[in-house]
């Protein structure tokens, strides 16, 4: 097995994420944002480990979250770590 160590970001897994994003008006590698449009909320951040673009953001409960990290590391097997507290996620 060849494993990749290094996603390409044009590679068509990430297709629907970048889309999202442009409909938004979102650079995935500079902007941290959060985007409101009814009970959807999107999330976007860029993470350099060990820190965030966002170091916290707030929604209502009952909404719908989407949040889109981009690793701007140029550093392979970098560990990063995401938890939401208090949300059984």
């Amino acid at each position: 097995i060849k494993t990749q160590k290094i996603w390409n970001r044009n590679d068509p897994f990430f297709a629907d994420t970048v889309a999202r994003a442009k409909k938004d008006g979102i650079n995935l590698e500079t902007d941290n944002k959060v985007i409101r449009d009814g009970n959807k909320v999107r999330v976007y951040m860029t993470s350099m480990a060990p820190a965030y673009g966002l170091t916290e953001f707030t929604v209502k409960q009952g909404n719908e979250v989407t949040v889109t990290i981009t690793n701007i590391d140029q550093i392979e097997d970098v560990t990063h770590g995401f938890v939401m507290t208090n949300h059984g996620a």
